[in-house]
């Protein structure tokens, strides 16, 4: 709001018991109610395409993984998927926990690792799907969780398989 004019308006899609709207997360409450997480990795690829998968197959595989497989969850398996993968988790109400792109032992510094996240966390902070930011995955690089709570305090952060490295060494006080 500039005074009296609005000068903003988001709408958000996001829908995770059948009410949408503002949600409560209490332990493994949604809204009051108990949801069991049920999900899994996804890795945006195919062997004859590679990354540059059309939308048409994206949409067949949310809605294979919403609605055939039940998953409520999804964790993009060592990358930043593509924007419109979380246009579709945000509608059919699926959390996902969003990973860095860093895996076994690559060696990245320290700047490389906090540029990637940030661009990360600005890129994806909108969509309310997202309710993780993760530091790394099966690596002794992950990025360090400081830069994360510095660019959004409202995310659970995560590190998977995490040896050495300082994912888990930041503690906000």
């Amino acid at each position: 709001m500039d005074g009296k004019r609005i000068t903003d308006i988001y709408t958000s899609p996001l829908d995770f018991d059948g009410s949408p709207g503002i949600i409560k997360i209490t332990s493994s409450m949604f809204n009051g109610k108990k949801m069991l997480i049920h999900g899994g990795n996804r890795h945006q690829e195919y062997p004859w395409l590679g990354d540059a998968i059309p939308k048409w197959i994206t949409e067949m595989d949310l809605k294979d993984m919403s609605d055939n497989l039940n998953y409520n969850f999804l964790r993009t398996a060592h990358y930043p998927n593509d924007m419109f993968v979380y246009e579709l988790t945000d509608k059919s109400g699926i959390v996902v926990d969003e990973e860095l792109p860093n895996i076994n032992n690559q060696e990245f510094s320290s700047e490389v690792q906090e540029q990637q996240l940030k661009e990360m966390i600005r890129r994806d902070r909108n969509h309310p799907s997202i309710m993780f930011w993760s530091m790394g995955n099966e690596t002794n690089h992950a990025a360090d969780s400081k830069f994360a709570f510095a660019e959004d305090t409202t995310r659970i952060l995560t590190a998977r398989m995490v040896t050495g490295g300082s994912a888990g060494t930041f503690v906000k006080r």
